[in-house]
């Protein structure tokens, strides 16, 4: 076997020098694991080493405060100390002069008696004016008490009035015919033929209705309930509604007969049913009836 001198000296040192990097990689690894250890320790002996700086500024903080401290309660016990022995050269030099100050000292409180004293009979005004205003609130509240009930009393008169004071009908009738021709009037119970109704009633006397113009509207319902020959609105129980036909009357506390007649639109046509008739004035409904086409 021949072994090529060259060759082999080439892979010997590749070899070598794959041996160094390798060596070398290990120490760089572990060199830099070694340096990010030391660092961390270097930060934690920093950290420890300012916190220990923080404590001891607290503490000369506290000492110097508490030196002040010292220090203004030692000069205010000196001026105290002072003030002590200027009251005491005071009264020697004021004793000869107490009767001045006994006589000034009377004097106040005797001022201070009739201030109480006037003090005194003001709270007892205050009570008194205290007592009398609770016994007017009390007054007021049985007033509006009284109050209330009346208003309510006078609403239900006023709700009876009304309700005897409203029309009253009888006899309500209502009649389907048609015209011929020749304007002669044929009654009639067949739908297709019908073009006019006829509503009679008699309208009762009451001595509590007011004399006077009295509006009366007739309402006719096809048997669906739509409003046959809609001539306008009227109100009733706070809602409007449609109406037929109007009527008016002149009351005079007397029965009054009435009968209106109520044509229907040339291009409306009747079904067969119950056709529902109703009266109504003053948003009140006066009577009802029915009358049924074939």
């Amino acid at each position: 076997m021949i072994v090529n001198p060259q060759l082999f000296n080439y892979r010997l040192i590749i070899g070598s020098l794959l041996l160094a990097l390798t060596i070398l990689g290990a120490y760089c690894v572990h060199h830099f694991v070694t340096l990010e250890a030391k660092e961390q320790v270097m930060k934690q002996e920093v950290y420890l080493v300012q916190k220990e700086l923080s404590r001891m500024l607290m503490l000369y903080e506290k000492s110097e405060a508490e030196l002040l401290k010292v220090t203004t309660d030692l000069q205010l016990v000196n001026s105290k100390k002072k003030r002590l022995k200027d009251s005491l050269k005071t009264v020697a030099l004021s004793a000869s002069s107490g009767s001045n100050y006994n006589t000034e000292i009377s004097v106040l409180l005797e001022e201070r008696k009739q201030l109480f004293n006037k003090l005194t009979s003001a709270l007892k005004a205050n009570d008194a004016q205290k007592y009398a205003a609770q016994a007017l609130q009390e007054n007021l509240e049985v007033q509006a008490l009284e109050i209330n009930q009346l208003n309510a009393q006078n609403k239900e008169l006023k709700a009876f009035v009304k309700k005897m004071s409203v029309l009253t009908i009888n006899n309500l009738q209502c009649t389907a015919y048609t015209l011929n021709g020749n304007g002669a009037r044929e009654v009639s119970v067949t739908a297709s033929e019908v073009n006019n109704f006829e509503v009679c009633f008699m309208v009762l006397k009451n001595q509590f209705t007011a004399e006077g113009k009295k509006d009366l509207y007739l309402q006719v319902l096809n048997p669906e309930g739509f409003i046959v020959s809609n001539k306008g609105k009227i109100l009733f129980n706070d809602e409007e509604i449609p109406y037929t036909g109007k009527t008016s009357i002149n009351y005079k506390c007397a029965n009054v007969s009435v009968c209106s007649k109520i044509t229907l639109n040339g291009k409306e046509k009747l079904v067969s049913g119950t056709y529902s008739v109703a009266v109504f004035h003053d948003n009140a409904m006066l009577g009802t009836t029915k009358i049924v086409l074939n």
